[in-house]
């Protein structure tokens, strides 16, 4: 798991490293090894407390149909988690840096006006009054209705909140 953090802190200003090989982005090992990287602090010890080792939560688990599916799923979901991960991590430290240029300059903070944002549950709600408004008329709609159970079904799996 602290790998699949490196590659966020990593990249968060230089871009997503490749997980290895070859391409347009260098891979983190490479980034690493060739990096004339400063010495740390030591003051950040007093701060932050790391665990001997750092694994996933308790309950995160591949997903598949089947263990080998989900054994076969595991390094795409590992990347898209990352990618995930890293998205957040990005969209934070703008949000951050705009915020602090924001006060620095006087200016208001406009993200934090206005009505609160809704919650995931109602957010559903919204969608599937939206996709309960298509009709089977057409080849695109027959599919949309087709696949309607699908989707919504799985998705009931993930617990929000």
């Amino acid at each position: 798991m602290g790998q699949l953090l490196a590659y966020g802190i990593a990249g968060h200003h230089a871009g997503l490293a490749n997980g290895q090989g070859e391409g347009e982005r260098t891979a983190l090992t490479d980034r690493l090894a060739t990096q004339d990287l400063p010495a740390l602090d030591a003051a950040w010890e007093k701060e932050v407390a790391l665990p001997e080792k750092l694994g996933p939560p308790a309950d995160f688990k591949p997903y598949g149909e089947s263990r080998q599916q989900a054994k076969d799923r595991q390094p795409f979901q590992l990347a898209f988690l990352s990618r995930m991960l890293f998205s957040c991590l990005v969209d934070a430290d703008f949000i951050d840096t705009e915020r602090f240029y924001l006060q620095a300059q006087g200016g208001p903070d406009h993200r934090g006006a206005g009505p609160a944002h809704p919650s995931l549950a109602a957010l559903r709600e919204q969608l599937d009054a939206y996709l309960g408004q298509f009709k089977a008329d057409s080849d695109v709609n027959r599919l949309r209705n087709s696949g309607g159970g699908v989707v919504p079904g799985r998705a009931s799996r993930v617990q929000v909140g």
